[in-house]
């Protein structure tokens, strides 16, 4: 994030508003929301309440390219901003101070990270946020979020011989052909209901199926009923509550390898070395992987990562670690922009004259609480 740092802050000295919607302090904001933790997708409701009950939204692209509309309409009449309000924190006067400022111009980005999903309800949370920016003319225009789809190639689809195997692969076929894997909302019919077949040990890495997925009470009957749970963390999560054996991960300052920025790469440097027994979590695989006679697949120290990392490439590899700012990988092209309005996905990077094709309407808004 000290890319989005940096970018946010040359914008401020050009003269750009910044809202810091957070719990922690102001900081470079120009206007401070100190929302309750948790609580973001709140806030986000009320706003969204009183920009569809003032017609404040963008009545063609909702009319063109939204599903769900009417109905989500209809739920929010079930609540009111004043009880919103009191979710968040944030008084009535300023939910709707943010509402002008966000209804003022369609040139407002969004910078946000994990601190979203590790909520209780950061599902919804987030669901919220981006149908805020969606109704509201914010989507794929300049200034706005884009969607970066002009170096990104079109995904091929892997037979599916090789993944029906995987839980949830019949349900979503296509998720499954085209992430190689099973989809993991399925996971729960697998631990307690055996279907398709049991599931009965788990790895838990990088992630908190408790706290992001829907249903906590549920997810505690998943973890109960598993012969083994495995968690790859640093604290005591909670999912670790209910682990039988938790591996110990590094942190970033205890990491040595390559990250993806915004136009190339850089190598995050380790600060510390890593404390007690803990290791980075590919090499606790490794050594999983080691164990079961297939340990050659997975690297297994930070030359070797970095190399991984770099899909083979030892100049690049050599350039990151010459580099103290990171390498490029070309010059950034101008952003297209709008391509839902012309129902284009994306560009083939092989073949610039052929756009694929994505449904019209296709943005569908959920809600709940």
């Amino acid at each position: 994030m000290l890319t989005a740092l940096k970018a946010v802050e040359e914008a401020k000295a050009r003269g750009t508003r910044i809202v810091v919607i957070d719990p922690r302090g102001e900081g470079m904001a120009d206007l401070w929301v100190p929302v309750f933790p948790g609580a973001d997708g709140a806030l986000a409701i009320a706003m969204l309440k009183i920009i569809v009950e003032e017609e404040r939204y963008d009545k063609e692209f909702v009319e063109n390219y939204t599903k769900g509309f009417d109905e989500f309409a209809e739920y929010l009449k079930t609540v009111t901003v004043e009880e919103m309000s009191g979710y968040c924190g944030i008084s009535v006067e300023m939910i709707h101070e943010i509402v002008d400022i966000f209804y003022s111009t369609t040139k407002i980005s969004l910078i946000s990270y994990t601190g979203l999903e590790y909520q209780l309800s950061g599902l919804q949370n987030n669901r919220a946020i981006q149908t805020l920016f969606a109704i509201t003319g914010k989507v794929d225009v300049p200034g706005g979020i884009c969607i970066m789809t002009e170096k990104n190639p079109t995904v091929p689809l892997m037979p599916m011989a090789a993944v029906e195997q995987a839980v949830g692969a019949k349900e979503f076929p296509l998720f499954s052909r085209l992430t190689g894997s099973g989809q993991f909302c399925r996971i729960p019919e697998a631990v307690l209901e055996d279907d398709p077949y049991p599931v009965r040990g788990m790895i838990v890495c990088a992630a908190s199926p408790i706290l992001t997925y829907p249903d906590q009470k549920l997810w505690e009957k998943i973890y109960k009923k598993l012969d083994c749970l495995v968690v790859l963390e640093r604290f005591m999560s909670e999912d670790a509550k209910y682990t039988d054996v938790i591996l110990p991960s590094t942190t970033y300052y205890e990491d040595e390898s390559p990250i993806s920025v915004p136009g190339g790469m850089c190598l995050r440097r380790r600060i510390i070395e890593p404390v007690g027994e803990a290791r980075t979590d590919i090499f606790i695989f490794q050594a999983i992987a080691e164990k079961m006679g297939f340990g050659d697949k997975y690297p297994g120290n930070d030359e070797e990562l970095l190399l991984w990392m770099c899909g083979g490439n030892e100049k690049m590899a050599e350039a990151l670690k010459e580099s103290e700012y990171g390498v490029a990988d070309g010059d950034l092209t101008e952003l297209e922009t709008c391509i839902w309005q012309r129902g284009v996905l994306c560009e083939s990077l092989s073949n610039g004259k052929r756009k694929y094709p994505c449904c019209r309407g296709g943005w569908r808004l959920l809600y709940g609480r």
